[in-house]
């Protein structure tokens, strides 16, 4: 570096330093970032540095000051050019001057060369002589108001003080408004730093010029003034003598006159009062000043009520201010470099600014790499030690427990013993206000003034919460510790404190802890306190309580209930088997069955156990419960033994929809969570517990994947940078981010606190709380993450690790992009676009499984993407599907599988090489990557790039490139980017390689749902692949043998994400928007001997059977697309699986003579099946009849949709997609009508005889005889307007019909024997959701209407008028079906309705007596 370099930097700093201000006022810093990360003048911990910064103008200067640092660090000359080129077309006024100002000559300061270039008192002097602002009274009229200042009395700030600068902003606002004969109250507990925030706000050179050119006064009062008058007047006395008055009072009501007197000749001044203990002080000082007071008790207000501005000090110092505060007791520049511990110390204490600035100032005499010293303070903190902890320097209090113990002494007696129940508690728990009711046995109004007068004496915190419309009390650790360190010597005190909780509890309930009151804490804490309290007998009794089980399950969830078992086994098996083996179902049950209890106020646990026989010991004791429970109605699964339902081996419930999910770790027992409010998620399968949350994202985590890398990782809130491979996960978001994480650190805390629990040593805590003040939530915007990727414009819907993992490719909606997941430079860059499918959106993008990828594929919409890693410009696509794509899978190097909505495709890879030539591939150093640049606010980078490989440039210039159109056109062309003609098959040439993907298979969708997600494993050699599907489902294949094995479902919602393990390789994860994540063993399915389920298609009807005995018959649709029958719970017999799906069923009725099933298909077939009820067999096809007859008996040219039967069994119609029915007397076709070009969706016979009526889905109607075809029609109406009918029902009596339509109406008409549709009449809902099911009671007075959203309507019929009586809320999601009880049972009164859950309704008292989740059929 030659000295003209040095006077070059010294010039350019010279001119940085003299637009500093202008610079920060003007700069908005995310204008130029970019272009300086894309030119590498900064890196992206540089970035993370300035975001730390809060406003703009911090944000702008700490930019500067990094620019500094790298110039004269590095001596670039280079570095402050590129800044200030980046000013030039946003900021042209910056870039002007800045361009003037660095062709002007180098002050004198600078004349001796770069090494004198510090920016010492001379060079500021130098640099700001025309800069009357710079410092904090620096300038002669500065000095002049710290002189003004110092005369009132205002003390110096302490040696070591930091800026807390977002409070000092509305303090000083404030301040500026403040009127005469007004208050300003800064308001805190001990410590919070008031005084310091007091002499800070007033020792601003412009506030005080500007308001207060009078002068400041400032006394300090404390406890002690406080509470004597003759320290009053001598204060008075101090004060008056400040403010030059000759005669000192005498009294204090003489001092009262003299202040007076003296503050209206002085308008424009301020008084302060620090450190008020009682009211007294107030109102003696009440003279028409404006006044600044800082207060613990607001209550000392009181007395100028209406005339006080209150500003509460509810925060402590954030991160970046204790260790600046830190770095400034220790005299070092760079808080980074502060030892780990510090940071730890912030946590531990919250940010407290006493303890903060306690251990700072006993910091001050040593140095920062006393690692031993920070380790003792932390100790300290966290064993509670704060005795060891002592005044030095000038610190106000002499100890931590010395100023929290000012607080409590000055209470009186009855509520210092209020206040000192509060170490019952536990730390960061918000208290109910119903809990200190029963603690203290007082009422509600009582207990909100106790607290209140806590809360206004900064000695607690109250929060209020609309939803329960209750306060919530907490107090802040510090205060916590201190009562509980009081209890440490007499432990009896400490048990009795319990105890009295307990013995409060135990009376309230009656000894019947399931009626324990629900007020927010009982139940998550009850264990806690039981075991402090030495209660040690009632742990069996309460734990293995079924009832009990229940409610808190559905208070605090399944976990917290397991982590109780865990922390407390030892008590409540006390070395008994029968107990142990009845906790271990219980753990099975919760584990299971706990997402259908928690949160869920009409779930009844004894039902939910009812059906669950496969868990005998809780079985039999909700059998026994649901015998001593007469009134109430229980209904027992007397066919769950026989092994046919799927139960999930976990359940996890989530705090919102799971988008994305991963199996992470090496022993399978955890997983992450993706979710929709953009948070994820680890959590624990053994446990079904939340072990951790990741906050950073701001939006729906779209994709997550884990990897092991060399990578950075955070440590106590500081990045750090790992020596060897560690676990981290990458992370897709809709915020247009992509975000890297330390996942290691996590698991190894999790795995630590697993075994700690187990081992028994956290008997003494209690669990995570749930209730946190928000107001001690010290890290105001999380984000932690160590590294993110923001160069994507767009929603980024996927990202994936690349080779080794130094590579991520991220596809948003509108481009892919190729990265370094080192430094988060850009590599490569794809926007394909094609003229026919200009609004084509991005979903995925997948590298294939080989060390140099030669090609990559991806999806868009329905279009099959193939893109050259070699040329940006080298991309085709082909149809791969009639609907959406939603995932892509690699099998091999040159197989793939890509999944769509409604089918799976096949595919294989072919890759042809040029005569000649070979594939060359070599590793990219970091050296050659291509960096990205910053044209008109958009990432550009250069076309020829390259994604996994280097550049060849002789190949570049030499090769030309083949397009797939056979015209051989550039790749650039218009032409070039068009879809491909084929359906099949999508080829590339980029010149080195010629990819050619060819779909050699397509795999129909099984089921009704459509396919959202996809996994596959490789098991032996075959390929298993899960698919979640809309209609809750997931669907396993085998793709070796493209054989279809079954689904199952648990899940009340669309299944969005699969991951298989890689652990154990049958073992499956799932995760729904239902909030849940379900881990399945499919081992009985991938060996295809599992029972598939029903179809949620299917019919039922009573038969006699002599005797008065009636049996239900049943017969289902399977998912192998059988038809199996049942008669009560035992399956009569199965049929060989049909060539096309079945669509539709009929059973005969049970007045028919012959025992049948109707069956309709896919393509329109229609078979009969007949079948002796009484015999119990399998077999039988379409094609050889064994003891079945099975027949076809007709055919439609479409789908057929729906099959109905008369009372006598002799009739039977079908409907079908072309909108046609056909009419069968004893299985012989007799009519075939076609009267619509919409589905047929209803079929009813109103009356006993041949008249029917057909309903269509575009609203025709039609009333005929079904027999007699030259009979003229009855009627033959359509519905009015565009409408679209989704149900149909008939009243019992036959005088009514009701069709449901998606337009939020329903549609009723009038019947009659002999005229036929009288008239109609439109029932418009309230509720803008679709109509999906309706049902009449038996007497036609009421109809029940069940909607897209879950909600069920109930209307009261009186003649031809209807009301809307009611509203059934429990279901979320479709309501499917519907039926009230006959008349003979409850008088109709009883209401069926089946979606996501079965559910009675006992319509007299309008509730829900049970309902049971994830049916799969009604």
């Amino acid at each position: 570096m030659s000295l003209m370099d040095e006077q070059e930097i010294a010039r350019q700093l010279t001119s940085l330093v003299k637009c500093r201000k202008a610079i920060t006022a003007d700069l908005d810093v995310h204008d130029v970032m970019p272009e300086l990360l894309s030119k590498f003048v900064i890196s992206h911990t540089d970035k993370q540095r300035i975001d730390h910064e809060k406003s703009a103008e911090d944000k702008a200067d700490k930019l500067l000051t990094v620019l500094e640092e790298k110039a004269q660090k590095t001596l670039n000359v280079d570095i402050i050019p590129a800044f200030i080129q980046c000013l030039q077309q946003k900021y042209d006024w910056l870039y002007s001057r800045l361009t003037e100002d660095v062709t002007d000559a180098t002050p004198a300061c600078f004349e001796n060369g770069f090494k004198k270039l510090m920016l010492t008192e001379e060079v500021m002097s130098e640099v700001f002589k025309d800069d009357h602002d710079h410092g904090l009274f620096s300038t002669p009229a500065g000095r002049r108001i710290k002189v003004l200042l110092e005369s009132g009395g205002v003390p110096c700030l302490p040696t070591v003080a930091v800026e807390r600068e977002e409070l000092l902003k509305d303090i000083r606002q404030e301040l500026e408004t403040l009127k005469r004969n007004q208050y300003l109250v800064i308001c805190g507990m001990a410590g919070s730093g008031k005084t310091v925030l007091g002499i800070q706000a007033v020792s601003d050179e412009k506030l005080v010029s500007t308001k207060f050119q009078n002068g400041v006064f400032w006394l300090a009062i404390g406890k002690e003034c406080s509470e004597s008058k003759d320290a009053l007047l001598s204060k008075m006395r101090i004060l008056c003598d400040k403010l030059g008055e000759s005669k000192a009072p005498n009294s204090i009501e003489h001092g009262v006159d003299i202040l007076r007197t003296a503050f209206m000749k002085r308008s424009d001044s301020l008084l302060v009062l620090d450190d008020v203990w009682r009211a007294e002080v107030v109102r003696y000082f009440d003279i028409g000043c404006r006044t600044l007071v800082t207060t613990r008790d607001l209550a000392v207000m009181d007395v100028v009520n209406g005339r006080v501005k209150y500003f509460k000090v509810e925060e402590g110092f954030n991160k970046e201010e204790s260790l600046r505060l830190f770095a400034q007791a220790l005299r070092i520049k760079d808080p980074d470099t502060l030892p780990k511990e510090a940071y730890e110390i912030h946590c531990q204490c919250k940010g407290s600014p006493m303890v903060i600035s306690l251990i700072s100032s006993l910091m001050q005499d040593h140095q920062v790499a006393d690692s031993g010293r920070w380790a003792y303070y932390l100790e300290s903190l966290s064993k509670r030690k704060y005795s060891k902890m002592r005044k030095a320097r000038s610190y106000e209090h002499e100890s931590i427990v010395d100023a929290i113990s000012l607080s409590i002494e000055s209470l009186s007696d009855k509520y210092r013993q209020y206040y000192y129940d509060f170490a019952l508690f536990q730390d960061d728990v918000g208290i109910p206000c119903a809990v200190l009711m029963t603690l203290w046995n007082l009422k509600r109004y009582e207990v909100e003034d106790i607290m209140k007068d806590f809360v206004r004496k900064s000695m607690a915190v109250e929060e209020y919460d609309s939803n329960k419309k209750t306060y919530y009390y907490s107090i802040h650790d510090l205060q916590l510790d201190y009562l509980k360190y009081q209890l440490i010597a007499d432990d009896k005190s400490e048990k009795d404190l319990h105890e009295r909780l307990m013995e409060r509890y135990m009376e309230v309930c009656g000894n019947e802890f399931h009626k324990l009151p629900d007020d927010g804490y009982a139940f998550f804490y009850l264990g806690y306190h039981i075991y402090k309290s030495g209660y040690h007998h009632l742990f069996p009794t309460i734990y293995l309580d079924l009832q009990f089980i229940g409610e808190k399950i559905r208070v605090t969830g399944p976990a917290d209930l397991l982590v109780d078992i865990k922390k407390y086994l030892d008590f409540i098996v006390c070395e008994k088997e029968e107990r142990l083996k009845l906790v271990e179902e219980i753990q099975t049950f919760a584990q299971l069955e706990g997402h259908k209890i928690y949160g869920q106020l009409d779930v009844d646990i004894i039902q939910i156990a009812l059906q669950a026989p496969y868990l005998q010991r809780v079985h039999e004791q909700a059998r026994k419960l649901a015998r001593a429970s007469p009134n109430r109605l229980y209904i027992e699964w007397t066919n769950a033994k026989s092994g046919m339902w799927k139960h999930p081996e976990s359940t996890v419930l989530c705090s919102d929809h799971v988008v994305c999910a991963k199996f992470v770790g090496t022993g399978g027992n955890h997983f992450i969570a993706g979710l929709h409010n953009g948070t994820i998620q680890l959590c624990d399968l053994e446990s079904s517990a939340v072990c951790h949350i990741f906050f950073g994202h701001s939006d729906t985590v779209n994709s997550l994947q884990a990897m092991k890398l060399n990578a950075c990782f955070r440590k106590n809130g500081i990045v750090q940078n790992a020596a060897e491979d560690r676990l981290v996960f990458l992370s897709a978001s809709v915020d247009k981010t992509c975000k890297m994480w330390d996942l290691q650190s996590v698991l190894e805390e999790v795995e630590l606190l697993s075994a700690e629990l187990k081992s028994g040593r956290l008997l003494g805590t209690s669990p995570s709380p749930k209730l946190r003040p928000d107001h001690w939530n010290f890290e105001h915007k999380r984000d932690d993450s160590y590294f993110t990727f923001e160069f994507h414009t767009a929603s980024v819907t996927s990202a994936e690790f690349a080779m080794d993992g130094s590579r991520v490719v991220s596809t948003s909606l509108n481009e892919i992009l190729v990265w370094d997941s080192t430094n988060g430079s850009v590599v490569f860059k794809i926007s394909p676009y094609f003229e026919a499918f200009p609004d084509l959106t991005y979903q995925l993008c997948r590298v294939p499984p080989e060390k140099y990828p030669s090609y990559l594929i991806c999806s868009a919409e329905n279009q099959l993407v193939l893109l050259s890693p070699q040329r940006s410009t080298v991309y085709s696509s082909v149809e791969g599907h009639t609907m959406r794509i939603v995932d892509l899978i690699f099998l091999s190097a040159d197989r793939f599988c890509s999944i769509s909505e409604n089918d799976i495709g096949m595919w294989k890879v072919i890759k042809n090489y040029p005569k000649g030539k070979t594939f060359r591939s070599r590793s990219l150093s970091p050296s050659r990557c291509v960096p990205p640049s910053i044209l008109n606010g958009k990432l550009e980078l250069p076309q020829k790039s390259n994604l996994l490989q280097p550049l060849d440039m002789n190949l570049l210039m030499t090769t030309s490139i083949t397009s797939t159109d056979s015209g051989g056109k550039s790749p650039g062309s218009k032409s070039d980017c068009a879809p491909s003609s084929t359906n099949t098959l999508v080829q590339i040439d980029d010149g080195n390689v010629t990819i050619t993907a060819i779909r050699d298979d397509i795999l129909p969708k099984k089921g009704n749902g459509n396919y959202l997600c996809a996994a596959i494993v490789k098991n032996n050699e075959k390929y298993l692949l899960a698919c979640g599907t809309s209609d809750h489902k997931i669907a396993i294949w085998e793709l070796t043998a493209r054989r279809f094995l079954g689904s199952f479902t648990s899940h009340n919602g669309w299944v969005t994400c699969l991951d298989f393990s890689a652990v154990d390789i049958c073992t499956l994860l799932s995760g729904s928007e239902d909030h849940c994540v379900m881990v399945w063993d499919i081992e009985e399915e991938e060996r295809g001997t599992k029972e598939p389920q029903k179809h949620s298609k299917f019919t039922s009807s009573f038969h006699e059977s002599g005797a008065q005995k009636s049996h239900f018959v049943s017969a289902f649709i399977s998912e192998k697309n059988t038809i199996q029958v049942y008669r009560d719970y035992k399956r009569l017999f199965e049929t060989a699986q049909f060539d096309f799906e079945v669509t539709a069923t009929a059973l005969s009725p049970s007045a028919s003579s012959n025992s049948y099933v109707v069956v309709g298909t896919a393509v329109g077939k229609i078979y009969r099946i007949l079948f002796p009820a009484s015999s119990t067999f399998v077999g039988g096809t379409p094609e050889k009849k064994f003891d079945l007859d099975i027949k076809q008996i007709g055919a439609h040219n479409l789908r057929i949709t729906i099959l109905q039967s008369d009372q006598t069994g002799q009739l039977l119609i079908s409907g079908a997609a072309d909108g046609s029915f056909m009419v069968f007397m004893n299985f012989m076709l007799i009519r075939h009508v076609s009267f619509s070009h919409r589905p047929v969706c209803g079929i009813h016979f109103p009356f006993l005889n041949n008249v029917v009526i057909i309903c269509s889905q575009d609203g025709n109607v039609r009333m005929i005889d079904a027999v007699e075809s030259e009979a003229p029609e009855f009627q033959h109406v359509r519905a009015p307007g565009e409408k679209h009918v989704t149900c149909t029902e008939m009243a019992n009596d036959g005088t009514q019909i009701a069709l449901g339509t998606t337009e939020h109406g329903i549609i009723l008409y009038s019947l009659d024997k002999y005229v036929g549709m009288l008239c109609y009449k439109i029932l418009n809902c309230q509720h803008k959701s679709p109509v999906r099911s309706l049902a009449y009671d038996a007497f036609g007075t009421k109809l029940a209407v069940g909607h897209d959203n879950g909600l069920v309507t109930i209307w009261k019929v009186e003649g031809d008028l209807f009301f809307e009586e009611k509203d059934l809320v429990l279901h979320k999601s479709w309501v499917r079906k519907m039926r009230f009880s006959p008349c003979h049972v409850s008088n109709s009164k009883w209401l069926i309705t089946c979606g996501d859950k079965l559910v009675f309704w006992s319509l007299e008292k309008v509730r829900s007596i049970f309902y049971h989740i994830d049916l799969c059929c009604f």
